[in-house]
């Protein structure tokens, strides 16, 4: 993330089509653009066109699993989230190499920084932390943002048997943990409120400085969608990036995420991290 050099781009994206470019990074941040100028001898050529890194703002990576799995049929939103349910109990290992697959898909579609909504909370911040790990080890930046979930409903009512894994009880316990973690390079952490059903005016005043998830909005897109034969823009975020990836089946995902040579990758990576 902190690399220096120069890469000299035959055409580019730079708010307009541009030939011969040079670009310069100095500790991981772009230094100078110029074009219409010869490569020196230590730029690495980038043939083709080279365009700006983009950016997933709104993920959810255990929402992989639920690809090919929703997209037909005339259910409603509330019947994609008995389904969702039921992908979010993990173990940090196994998360940790779900997320690399997730991140690695998003860097070859072109994505190269992620914020990730994180809600699950079962494990303390261990699922969080395994979330930081995989983006670092697939080299995309990412901006943790930790979700407050507290209530299940604008009623106040407490939260369903599934929802409890999500919470911390209360404003001042959810904080606290958060502030447990840290940024790095290539890595932001940041707060956010799961939804508005989520969280009652005074513990969202008491987590002020936290995001609204745009799940604000989740109901009237996930009507949109049913509507469609494609996904809403508004929630391209969890869908898949491409069709070879997007009918596997949900057995064979679970297969691809629980090797135990990816669990000794894990152990060897937080090892290596925590030094």
């Amino acid at each position: 993330m902190n690399g220096s050099g120069a890469w000299h781009a035959e055409q580019a994206w730079l708010g307009r089509r541009a030939q011969n470019v040079l670009i310069e990074v100095e500790d991981g941040r772009i230094r100078t653009i110029e074009d219409d100028t010869f490569a020196p001898p230590d730029a690495v050529v980038l043939k083709g066109w080279t365009v700006p890194g983009l950016a997933n703002v709104h993920s959810h990576a255990f929402q992989r699993l639920l690809r090919g799995e929703i997209e037909s049929g005339a259910g409603d939103f509330w019947e994609w989230r008995d389904r969702m349910y039921r992908f979010t109990e993990w173990e940090p290992a196994d998360y940790f190499n779900h997320a690399r697959l997730v991140f690695r898909e998003m860097l070859e579609a072109g994505i190269t920084a992620v914020g990730e909504f994180h809600y699950l909370h079962g494990h303390g911040n261990e699922l969080g932390e395994a979330l930081i790990d995989a983006a670092r080890e697939e080299g995309i930046r990412i901006t943790l943002l930790d979700a407050c979930y507290l209530r299940a409903g604008l009623d106040g009512r407490p939260l369903e048997a599934e929802q409890l894994s999500f919470s911390d009880r209360d404003a001042d316990s959810w904080a606290r943990r958060v502030d447990e973690l840290s940024d790095a390079d290539g890595v932001r952490i940041g707060a956010a409120i799961r939804s508005v059903r989520a969280l009652d005016a005074e513990s969202a005043w008491r987590s002020r400085g936290a995001r609204p998830s745009r799940s604000l909005n989740e109901r009237a897109s996930w009507a949109r969608i049913s509507q469609r034969s494609t996904p809403s823009t508004s929630t391209t975020a969890t869908w898949p990036f491409s069709a070879r990836t997007r009918f596997r089946s949900a057995r064979a995902r679970r297969r691809s995420v629980t090797s135990e040579t990816g669990w000794g990758r894990y152990a060897l990576w937080r090892r290596r991290a925590a030094s």
